[in-house]
């Protein structure tokens, strides 16, 4: 079986979305939400709900995340994030999920 090669520009891509996904709950875990929801965020990430509830909205993935790493904001912070828009949006989703199952 051949592997299966990826770009750069794709490496980048998933670096960059992995990097989002971790530094989200790690900080969502440091502000103590309820452990059920967390687990649920942490099993059931979604990348649209988390742009939506940011002041940035889809320019969120254009970010350097650099500044990030050299600076002292949390990471909510810098994305500029509605936690509780956020929190919310994910009950909602995870009702969704449920009812569809």
């Amino acid at each position: 079986m051949k592997k299966q090669k990826f770009t750069r520009k794709q490496e980048q891509f998933y670096l960059k979305d992995f990097f989002i996904y971790i530094q989200t709950v790690k900080m969502l875990k440091s502000i103590e939400i309820d452990e059920e929801l967390y687990e649920f965020i942490y099993d059931h990430f979604n990348f649209e709900i988390l742009a939506e509830c940011s002041e940035y909205k889809y320019e969120l993935f254009n970010l350097n995340f650099l500044e990030f790493l050299i600076q002292e904001k949390c990471f909510l912070c810098f994305i500029k994030l509605n936690i509780d828009e956020y929190l919310e949006s994910m009950l909602i989703y995870r009702d969704e999920l449920k009812k569809a199952a």
